[in-house]
């Protein structure tokens, strides 16, 4: 379980930024591409049009840098999405724009060596919209994204659940083919999760699993979750592990030798599964893979 050598310290270092250049922001992405971390867009209150950024924190230097993009073309300003990392480029897809509040399934490629940004033109097998409706089925935000190995060996984007406008909470899960820039809509199997929300997710390479905790859940009804599950891309299945037993959703997860650390995010929404007063915590809590506690 969690070892004192992981983080001997066992505390909070604050990272200075200067805020005329690094604005704070909510439901951004971010992603970490050796040894530093990229972050995209989010939600600042006082002037979300400013937020279609991007930055790097050196994590060694702790340092902010924004970065200048040498395309003329940029994706809007947008929160609720994610980002991935895939041989030398970012993947930006879905999220709310700031600009009219409309949920897009736009899927934008950053090339970190030439610094140009670029919509990728993709298809998809199943069709792009639901029956009777004109709305798209990847239009997503608050779903969570993972590159993993696919049966093949191959590397994919897997996306799970997410708000959208048409089915609500979704309950779906699609992979995307970076190289083929080609979406699939696989089937699925093992214990059932009607739809999340805000949840997180974390990718395992040892074990090539996703492991997600958390989330806003419309199954049984709409109530927070303290559900863990690992889901195996290569058989397709979900299967349900310990639960933290503290439920929220909007929080942060990280995988660190082992452990998976989730931080933060709401706990209380006038739910029946809402715990104490606050609508965000400051909890920090630690699970085991290996020992499933």
């Amino acid at each position: 379980m969690l070892s004192t050598s992981v983080f001997p310290q066992n505390h909070w270092t604050a990272c200075g930024f200067d805020p005329t250049t690094i604005l704070p922001r909510a439901s951004y992405a971010a992603v970490n591409v050796d040894n530093h971390l990229w972050v995209y867009g989010g939600y600042y209150f006082s002037a979300p049009s400013h937020l279609n950024d991007l930055l790097t924190f050196n994590i060694t230097e702790h340092a902010w840098s924004p970065v200048v993009a040498n395309s003329s073309s940029r994706p809007s300003s947008r929160y609720g999405h994610t980002m991935v990392s895939w041989n030398g480029q970012l993947l930006v897809f879905g999220g709310k724009l700031l600009e009219n509040e409309s949920t897009v399934d736009q899927l934008w490629q950053f090339d970190i060596s030439q610094r140009e940004w670029s919509l990728v033109n993709y298809s998809a097998d199943f069709g792009l919209t639901h029956p009777n409706l004109t709305i798209s089925n990847l239009a997503l935000f608050g779903h969570s994204a993972d590159i993993v190995r696919s049966a093949n060996g191959t590397e994919m984007m897997v996306v799970m659940f997410g708000y959208n406008s048409a089915v609500h909470f979704s309950p779906f899960v699609y992979e995307y083919n970076p190289q083929t820039k080609t979406w699939s809509f696989p089937p699925t199997n093992g214990v059932w999760i009607g739809g999340l929300f805000g949840h997180s997710s974390v990718y395992d390479t040892a074990s090539n699993t996703i492991f997600v905790h958390g989330g806003y859940t419309s199954s049984p009804k709409n109530k927070l979750s303290s559900s863990t599950y690992a889901y195996d891309p290569v058989r397709r299945t979900f299967t349900k592990l310990a639960s933290s037993d503290i439920p929220r959703f909007l929080h942060a997860a990280v995988l660190v030798d082992g452990v998976m650390y989730v931080y933060g995010g709401n706990t209380h929404n006038d739910t029946s599964s809402s715990t104490g007063a606050l609508c965000y915590s400051p909890d920090a809590m630690s699970y085991s893979l290996a020992c499933d506690r």
